[in-house]
């Protein structure tokens, strides 16, 4: 039997550590008092979209840039880094993690299959990504928003603009104490 190709070996690995349609678990749960780390899956079919497509454009990037290398068990952390280093400077830092976070997920269902030994993901990229949120929009900042988004679509932009005159906040939620605000 012959090798598996790229696209082969991602379907295999995807489908290893695929949990679409299940619920997914709490991020953290205590243990003996300890936080452990839920395991690792693929709980959305959006996530399990964006992982396939971020995961084969990684293998076509390999295949240009390093064409003897044919299976994941060949792929270096550093090779991986480049790869990120790449994208770095096309794209925004949030987007590298976003790719890293899918390179992480099919690193995961590798393991599962057994099929590496090591990591693929640098050391530092393999950390969870502890940053502060970005905080809110200066009013300014909000109306620059509405207005380019107004050129795509009339709708948001509306929605945005009722979002901005109410103060409507995502993590609001109403009060219990009915239709008047408490003090």
């Amino acid at each position: 039997m012959g090798e598996l190709s790229w696209q082969a070996q991602i379907h295999h690995a995807l489908l290893a550590i695929d949990h679409r349609g299940e619920a997914a678990p709490a991020v953290q749960h205590r243990l003996n008092g300890q936080l452990e780390q839920a395991d690792f899956g693929i709980y959305r079919y959006e996530t399990f979209a964006l992982v396939l497509d971020q995961a084969l454009a990684f293998t076509d990037w390999l295949t240009q840039v390093y064409p003897d290398v044919r299976r994941f068990a060949e792929v270096k952390p550093h090779m991986t880094a480049e790869f990120l280093d790449e994208k770095l400077a096309t794209c925004s830092r949030a987007t590298r993690w976003t790719w890293a976070a899918s390179l992480r997920q099919l690193q995961a269902g590798l393991y599962a299959r057994h099929w590496i030994v090591a990591d693929i993901i640098p050391a530092p990229l393999s950390k969870a990504i502890t940053h502060q949120p970005r905080g809110a929009y200066s009013f300014i900042e909000a109306q620059a928003v509405v207005q380019r988004v107004a050129l795509r679509s009339p709708e948001y932009s509306q929605a945005l603009r009722f979002i901005l005159a109410s103060g409507a906040r995502i993590n609001e939620r109403p009060c219990s104490c009915g239709p008047t605000r408490c003090s």
